[in-house]
Order: structure tokens, then C-alpha cells, then sequence
């Protein structure tokens, strides 16, 4: 057995593993730091004057739920069975797609800025001028990402994503002397050299060409497997972002934005182990097709790091008011919403079984799930607007029954074996 291990771990795909995650930790600790210092530079009203202006972009980034996990799939599989062709073709309609959306966000997002130019609203000007940017890795970004495959490819995405990582990094000298021009000016330009630098080293390049019927193909496999995310993800957040911003003020959604952000590199460390468990959990099924059987499997482990995972909310709870009070003096009233929202580490660590919905092909059942998750969080969200320890509270209250829901669904499926 100790010989086995040793050698999946001397192999290349493991190296390569082990390089990507410690990569996306490096990027993560670099984000994280920059999001401390220029969170002691500007005030939470700065913050969220910029941020409201990323609501509408995370609306519009629906379009890539049309195309984007079928083009994932069906790229990487008809290149592993040498039809390159058919992969050529799906790429094709695949850049075009992206293409398309890239240039929707351009003139969404250069008209709205241009508006507000010559109606003498300059922030307005420059936070919509920069949505042009942060949109393009949104959508055709995500192209590229897909064009890198092997182990040397995702080595090479590690790379480009230190280097952009590290110049926004440089960059944070912008957001002291400009604050929210600089603040702008430093995300717009660590997109530009990221998009940049995925173009350059892309592994292959393939004319942006409409293909209906391949269009018509990646949509009926990517919209039922991509609802469920982009529900979970860009339309609940961007609604809560905008009750937030409509009901309390900038003030408070600049606060929870730095409460989102200090959560999602918590959540890393939850991202990296449902990534080893989620592979483990897929190979597992496809050997035994049995649902219950791989529930044994995985359960021990995510329960273990779910353990784990709950000595960090609890040591992460406990320092977050000294952190903020020693070094984010002007975000303190961050403090219990950051707490709250720590909790969330504990349901994606739990949620790493989930996987077996996806791999027997119960997407009817996710995507119920997520649509009811995503409704009763925005009714709670709705009726306790008024705060943003509520609204906290009622994100994590919906993640639990949402968690309670899907293990019973679980449990029920497992009874049939």
C-alpha cells in the first residue's frame, strides 16, 4: 500500500496537483494581503461605491451558463479521442459565443459610462468603464482557462496567475495616493495583463466561427448542469449585493464586501480538500456505479476535514476581532458579519458528497435544490434587509437547510441500493 502511495505521489499528475493547489494558495495569500492593506487606505463607503457598480456585471455574466460546461466537456473529451476536429469545431463555436458576450458587456458598459461622462458623474464613469474590463474574464476568460488542459498547461495558468497575482500587488500604491480612481485603475490593469497573459500562452487558437447546430448541441448539455451554480452563485449574490446597496447604502455594502472577500480565502482551504475528495469520490463511482457504496467511501475523510475545518471557524471567529481592530480599524463593524459568515467553511466541507448527484446524473433534483435554496435565502435576505448581521445570518440559516435537504435526498437515493 505504501508503495502505491508513494508512487501516485512521485507522478507527474500528482506533482502537477500539488503545484496548481500550492499555486492558488500563493495567489489566495497575495489577494488576501492586498485586500488588508488597502482595506486600512479607504473608507467601507469607497468600497461599495465601487462595488455596486459590479452588480449589473455579475447579471450579465448569465450568457456563459449557455455554452461553458458543455464547451469544458466536449472540448477535452474529443481531444482525448483524437476527433480533433469535432474539438476544433465545438472550440470554434465556443470563441464565437464568448466572443459575442465580450462584446454585449463592451457596449452595455460603454454606454452607461459614457452617459454618465457627459452627465458630469465621473465615478459613475470610471466604475462602469472598469465593469468592461472585469467582465472580460468573466466570459472569455473562462474560454481560455478551457484551452489549458495538460499538466504543463495548468502550470503555465499557475504561472500567469502569480505574475497578474503579484503586479496587482505593486499596483496597491494607486489605491493610497487615488483611492477610488486608484482602486479602479489597479483591478482594471491586474485584469488586463491576466486576460493578457492567458492569450498569449494559449495552447491553441481557433477562429471564432458560428456553428448552430454545435450551439445548439453545447446549450442542451451546459444550461441544466449551470443553472444550479449560477443561481448559488452571481444572480443570489448580486441580489443580496443589491438589497444591500438599495436598502442600507454604500457604507454597509462596501463592509460586507470585505466580509465576502475575507471568506472567500477562508474557503479556500475548504475548495482544495473538496477538490481531492471530489476526485476520489468520482473514481470511486465510476468503478462501482453505487451511490451508497461511495457514500461509505468518502464519508470518513469528510468528516475528518469537516472536523478540521471547525477548529478553523472557531480559531478564525476568535482573532477576527483583534485582526480587524489592529489592522482594518475602519472596518470593525465588518467584524460579526465576517464571523458569521466563517460558518460557511463547515457546508462546503460537508457538502463534498454532493458530487454523487452530478455523477449519477441527478440534475433534475440539483437544480430544484439550488432554486429552492436560492429562494429562501433571498426571502430571508428580503425580510431582514434591515441588517447586515441578519442578512449573515439568514445566508448561512439557507445554506444549513439546503445541506439538511440534499443529505435527505441522499439518504433516500441510497436506500434503492
Amino acid at each position: 500500500m505504501l508503495k502505491k502511495i508513494r508512487t501516485l505521489v512521485k507522478g507527474k499528475s500528482a506533482t502537477t496537483g500539488i503545484k496548481f493547489t500550492l499555486g492558488n494558495l500563493i495567489v489566495a495569500l497575495i489577494g488576501a494581503t492586498g485586500t488588508i492593506i488597502y482595506g486600512r487606505w479607504i473608507e467601507p463607503d469607497v468600497l461599495g461605491e465601487f462595488q455596486k457598480y459590479s452588480i449589473l456585471t455579475g447579471y450579465l455574466s448569465v450568457g456563459v451558463i449557455f455554452v461553458d460546461a458543455a464547451f469544458q466537456r466536449h472540448y477535452i473529451h474529443y481531444t482525448g479521442k483524437g476527433d480533433l476536429e469535432t474539438a476544433k469545431e465545438y472550440a470554434q463555436t465556443a470563441h464565437w459565443w464568448f466572443l459575442t458576450l465580450l462584446i454585449v458587456g463592451f457596449v452595455v458598459f460603454g454606454f452607461l459610462a459614457i452617459r454618465s461622462f457627459f452627465a458630469g458623474e465621473m465615478h459613475a464613469a470610471i466604475g462602469w468603464g472598469a465593469q468592461i474590463v472585469i467582465f472580460t474574464p468573466m466570459t472569455y476568460g473562462l474560454y481560455l482557462k478551457t484551452l489549458y488542459r495538460t499538466n504543463d498547461d495548468f502550470l503555465l495558468m499557475t504561472k500567469n496567475n502569480l505574475i497578474s497575482a503579484l503586479f496587482g500587488f505593486l499596483l496597491l500604491p494607486l489605491i493610497y495616493f487615488y483611492q477610488y480612481t486608484g482602486l479602479a485603475a489597479r483591478i482594471t490593469m491586474q485584469h488586463i495583463v491576466n486576460v493578457s497573459l492567458y492569450i498569449k500562452y494559449a495552447p491553441q487558437r481557433f477562429k471564432p466561427t458560428f456553428n448552430l447546430k454545435r450551439l445548439i448541441s453545447m446549450m442542451k448539455l451546459s444550461l441544466p448542469m449551470q443553472i444550479p451554480a449560477f443561481l448559488d452563485n452571481k444572480f443570489f449574490q448580486n441580489t443580496v449585493r443589491l438589497f444591500i446597496v438599495s436598502g442600507l447604502g454604500e457604507t454597509f455594502l462596501g463592509l460586507f464586501s470585505i466580509a465576502l472577500m475575507l471568506q472567500s480565502f477562508l474557503l479556500v482551504f475548504g475548495n482544495s480538500i473538496n477538490q481531492i475528495v471530489t476526485t476520489k469520490l468520482m473514481l470511486h463511482y465510476g468503478k462501482s456505479e453505487n451511490i451508497k457504496d461511495t457514500f461509505n467511501y468518502v464519508i470518513k475523510p469528510v468528516l475528518a476535514s469537516s472536523l478540521l475545518g471547525l477548529i478553523i471557524v472557531v480559531i478564525f471567529m476568535s482573532t477576527i476581532p483583534f485582526f480587524f481592530t489592529l489592522i482594518m480599524p475602519k472596518y470593525v463593524d465588518a467584524i460579526l458579519v465576517t464571523q458569521i459568515l466563517s460558518a460557511e467553511l463547515l457546508f462546503v466541507l460537508l457538502r463534498s458528497p454532493f458530487t454523487l448527484f452530478t455523477a449519477s446524473l441527478m440534475v433534475k433534483e440539483v437544480v430544484v435544490l439550488r432554486i429552492l435554496k436560492t429562494l429562501l435565502t433571498l426571502i430571508f435576505v428580503y425580510l431582514y434587509r434591515d441588517s447586515l448581521a441578519a442578512i449573515a445570518i439568514a445566508m448561512v440559516v439557507s445554506s444549513m437547510i439546503h445541506l439538511m435537504l440534499s443529505y435527505l435526498l441522499l439518504f433516500y437515493k441510497m436506500k434503492k441500493f
